[in-house]
């Protein structure tokens, strides 16, 4: 198949435009002859021959301009005979609900006897391959899994059909075009619709995405008088480096997959005609030109376009027309003399104000444009408009009628007061002049309030644009300071990230005033940034404690929301995460009763962020995993200081494998949900192993990981493979060896070494595939040295060893670099390994680095023999004492030996006993410590750890632990005894 060609450059784009000018009102004939002009590059033919199609599907719509993506507002088309009944994943397409360019739009219904349900399913239409579609498809698919908003049609599914071609589910919307449902409304409810499509707009621009396509088609309103914006098929991820240069020399944020912006053109900005880059100015433009026509019904330039070339044309060169201003010929409504009047002044201000012909001229964001609207109906002054002294307090008279009664009332009584006067006395006047007096003091008191709500819009504009300047400012930081520091996973690169970080997050703080969602926003973005100072689940600069004052001053930041935002998933859901790393890290600071305190309340915030959002995906397996967290706080499955309560981590296992399980059927071909459930399953392993059902526990394992590979499988699936598939095999392996099924264990490792081999061989360089690999490597090495198979165990070494980072004496000093312990472990296995088969000079070779590493400081170990610094320091003493038996000198062979006894009886002390994988494993290494003193001067000591060992084996297989017929360890136990 031949490749696309490549898109137009920008220094082409003016060629394109005259080419598509003149293409346009010819004949079919001659508009091939035009493009087979020998002189025309392919891209360009190829460009204009799309653009050429695109202008003759949006002229043969509806008056909407109605695109790709109309639902019930498209044309029904018949539909392929083969495509009726087709079975899409749990979806069965029923009918065609409307077509565009790429795609087919189709009624379905669910079938899977899960649930019942009807949707929406867009399917790539057969032939549309290529590589500029694909992406396209790919890039909506991507914007609706972004977004989740009551006013937005939600993604349900995706996938891929038998023949290969991507499809998405949907919410099926049925309603009208927001222009014909409101006809017959008056200007209120029209304004009010509006609000929900501008409250729709400012949730994807705060997710970072510009629809570019907003047209009456592609805002339907529902039988319940709910608007839904559909069709981000042409939507833009806002990129603060849109200005970078591609490998061309071109401005990559300057185009979009086929070269050039797709538009519809009555409803594109003059930018988006102009193919200048696009920006949230660009939908305020839009939204412009839609409530122009909810208030008119017709548009505000290009009344007179019989084209789309003219259309364009139209929205360069025209100035919108005042909407007051409109004659009834320009307006089929008959009653628009009287309905015209009602938008002179701010109105038309409004929407002037929005359709500014250069982005600096409109509102500075949809929230300012809404801002405005609601402000018109509150009766309220409007930011678009002088605030003239006779302004505010006309606006103030309208709206509190009584109080101007009042006042006249008082002007009346001034009157009866004076004639009272000269009949009667001075007491009517007073009482007059005091009605005045009130009313008139009431009126420039709110005269006042108004005047500053109009101070604060200005404020919030001058806000809008600090915060503007400052994603600038930090988007440079990051190209040209963190740049120049990172490489990847390294420290200084982390560092330079984390303080650029937060010196743009100071400035934002101190901008002053901030809506909800901007509070919102900055308190998720604070929790971000507490995760590179110091979450154990992300490459961080150490900082732990640091991290805790940044995860607290996000909950400070959100915390105060809660009276006003306690209906709003996005606010339980920032909470929520703010929570998780404040228990990570309380945990890791070894604050038990604070992680779990902590993980207790960001369960409540996600469970209640899916209550109000049951069809956000990524609430729901945050909401899993975060109950998964709290089990393993209850009794951690890998050596973190949790409680040590393993009857309630049961239960909160138990809820979370439910909930995990309704993720799954919900979502079933959705890798994320598959990746959680695997999770999940794994903790549930976990516990059972420490229970001590150790082939149930593997079984669950082998479980966990199929639901992993099952993910892998699916369309968007792959990535997984590098980020969880090593990790999850190693957990197959290690607890395959605590059972004692070594075979087993080396048996899931072997496609997880090659796939790490794959993963690292694609992208050299890359240190966290390097640490996957010698993970692996490790755990597969030490399988080898339980199954007695030293020469593999030194091939394996051999073939690792080239692979770990490198080490140089800078990541020596540096006090956060973990490469001193990834090669440490490798080493001592690899020196126990070579002790046992007689490779003795480099054994010690080995050994002395790592003695130099210990007494020296490199490795840091921490005096806890709760922590793993206690086990490495067992297993090089364990290989010292191998080698040093090997080499004759008994004397060091037992001092290394009674070190490591020492290590092994302080980590037995501290660690739970009830604990089936502490105590199998403490059991192994007292066993291969035995194995280790093999002198005269070691004799003794040999003989004391069989004695131990076959104690503790006896009290193993007591509790269903430990099989001796079926374990090496025990039968080496059982020839010693013998001997």
């Amino acid at each position: 198949m031949s490749l696309p060609p490549a898109p137009v450059p920008q220094s082409d784009w003016a060629r394109l435009r005259e080419l598509f000018d003149a293409a346009l009102p010819l004949a079919a004939a001659e508009r091939e002859a035009l493009l087979a002009d020998p002189a025309l590059t392919p891209a360009l033919v190829a460009e204009l021959r799309s653009l050429l199609a695109h202008a003759a599907e949006v002229s043969s719509a509806d008056a909407d301009g109605a695109a790709f993506l109309d639902h019930t507002a498209a044309r029904p088309l018949p539909a392929p005979v083969t495509t009726a009944g087709l079975q899409l994943g749990a979806w069965r397409l029923l009918a065609p609900l409307g077509a565009g360019g790429m795609g087919e739009v189709w009624r379905a219904a669910r079938n899977d006897g899960r649930f019942e349900g009807a949707a929406a399913v867009k399917l790539l239409k057969r032939g549309m391959d290529s590589a500029a579609v694909l992406a396209r498809f790919a890039q909506e698919q991507q914007a609706l899994a972004r977004l989740n908003h009551p006013h937005i049609a939600r993604l349900l599914d995706a996938g891929l059909s038998a023949d290969g071609r991507p499809y998405f589910v949907m919410e099926l919307v049925e309603g009208q075009p927001i222009h014909r449902a409101t006809a017959t409304m008056p200007l209120e409810a029209r304004l009010r619709l509006f609000l929900q499509l501008t409250d729709a707009v400012a949730h994807a621009h705060r997710n970072l995405l510009v629809h570019r396509d907003l047209k009456p088609s592609n805002v339907l309103v529902d039988q319940d008088g709910q608007v839904k914006l559909l069709d981000f098929g042409i939507a833009k991820a806002l990129d603060p480096l849109e200005h970078r240069l591609g490998p061309d020399g071109d401005a990559d944020g300057a185009t979009t997959v086929g070269g050039v912006r797709p538009y519809t053109p009555h409803y594109a900005s003059p930018e988006q005609v102009r193919g200048e880059p696009v920006t949230t100015a660009t939908d305020i433009y839009s939204l412009g030109v839609l409530l122009y026509q909810l208030l008119t019904g017709t548009r505000p330039t290009g009344r007179k376009a019989t084209n789309a070339a003219e259309a364009a044309r139209s929205v360069l060169d025209e100035q919108p027309t005042r909407p007051s201003r409109l004659s009834s010929e320009d307006v089929p409504d008959p009653q628009w003399v009287q309905t015209r009047r009602r938008l002179e002044g701010d109105l038309d201000n409004i929407l002037l104000k929005t359709l500014g012909k250069q982005p600096a001229e409109r509102y500075a964001s949809v929230d300012a444009l809404a801002a405005d609207v609601q402000a018109y109906l509150d009766g309220r002054p409007v930011s678009a408009r002088a605030a003239s002294p006779a302004y505010v307090l006309g606006k103030w008279l309208r709206r509190h009628r009584a109080a101007a009664a009042a006042g006249a009332l008082g002007g009346l009584g001034l009157l009866t007061g004076l004639l009272a006067t000269l009949l009667q006395g001075r007491v009517a006047l007073a009482l007059g002049a005091t009605g005045l007096g009130a009313g008139l003091v009431l009126a420039l008191v709110q005269a006042q309030r108004a005047q500053r709500a109009l101070d604060e819009a200005a404020r919030a504009r001058d806000s809008a644009t600090r915060h503007l300047g400052e994603l600038r400012r930090l988007a440079n930081s990051m190209v040209f300071e963190v740049n120049e520091a990172l490489e990847r996973g390294q420290i200084e690169g982390r560092k330079a990230l984390v303080s650029a970080a937060a010196q743009s997050l100071e400035r934002q703080t101190a901008f002053g005033q901030m809506s909800d969602a901007e509070r919102v926003e900055l308190g998720m973005a604070l929790a971000r940034l507490a995760r590179l100072e110091g979450h154990e689940n992300t490459n961080n600069v150490g900082n732990v404690a640091g991290a805790l004052v940044l995860y607290d001053r996000a909950l400070q930041v959100l915390e105060p929301l809660a009276p006003r935002l306690q209906a709003h998933a996005g606010w339980h859901a920032a909470m929520g995460a703010a929570l998780e790393g404040r228990f990570a890290v309380t945990r890791q600071l070894r604050r038990p009763a604070e992680a779990m305190a902590a993980i207790d309340r960001a369960v409540g915030h996600a469970q209640q962020a899916v209550k109000l959002a049951p069809e956000d995906l990524r609430l729901r397996c945050h909401e899993c995993a975060l109950l998964a967290h709290r089990a393993d706080q209850a009794y951690p499955v890998v050596r973190f200081h949790g409680l040590a309560d393993l009857a309630l981590a049961r239960r909160h296992v138990e809820a979370a494998v439910r909930r995990s399980e309704e993720l799954v059927a919900w979502a079933p071909t959705q890798p994320q949900a598959l990746r959680v459930r695997g999770f999940v399953m794994r903790l549930s392993a976990g516990h059972v192993a420490i229970s001590g059902q150790l082939p149930a526990a593997v079984a669950a394992e082998r479980e966990a990981f199929a639901f992993l590979e099952r993910a892998i499988g699916l369309p968007d699936g792959e990535p997984l493979r590098a980020s969880d598939y090593a990790q999850a095999a190693i957990r197959v392996a290690i607890t395959s060896r605590a059972a004692g099924l070594y075979d087993e264990g080396a048996e899931a490792l072997a496609p997880a070494l090659l796939q790490a081999q794959r993963d690292l061989h694609d992208n050299p360089g890359d240190e966290h595939r390097q640490r996957q690999l010698v993970a692996v490597s490790q755990t597969l090495l030490d399988l080898c040295l339980h199954r007695g198979r030293e020469a593999e165990a030194e091939a394996l070494y051999t073939q690792a060893h080239q692979h770990l980072p490198v080490l140089t004496p800078a990541h020596e000093a540096d006090p956060l670099c973990k490469r001193p312990w990834q090669h440490a472990w490798m080493d001592s296995l690899q020196a126990l390994a070579w002790a046992r088969c007689g490779r003795l000079d480099a054994a010690q070779q080995r050994l002395q680095r790592l003695h130099a590493w210990m007494h020296g400081g490199t490795l840091r170990l921490r005096d806890d023999p709760a922590a793993l610094d206690c086990e490495l320091e067992a297993n090089i003493h364990i290989a010292g004492a191998q080698l040093a038996s090997a080499m004759g000198l008994p004397d060091e062979a037992a001092a290394s030996a009674e070190a490591a006894l020492e290590r092994l009886q302080a980590m037995r002390a501290v660690r739970d006993p009830s604990d089936a994988i502490e105590a199998v494993r403490s059991w192994q290494l007292a066993v291969r410590l035995a194995v280790s003193c093999t002198g005269e001067a070691t004799a003794a000591l040999q003989a004391r750890l069989v004695t131990a060992a076959l104690q503790q084996q006896a009290e193993l297989a007591a509790r269903g632990l430990v099989e001796p017929a079926t374990r090496a360890e025990s039968r080496w136990l059982a020839a010693q005894a013998a001997g």
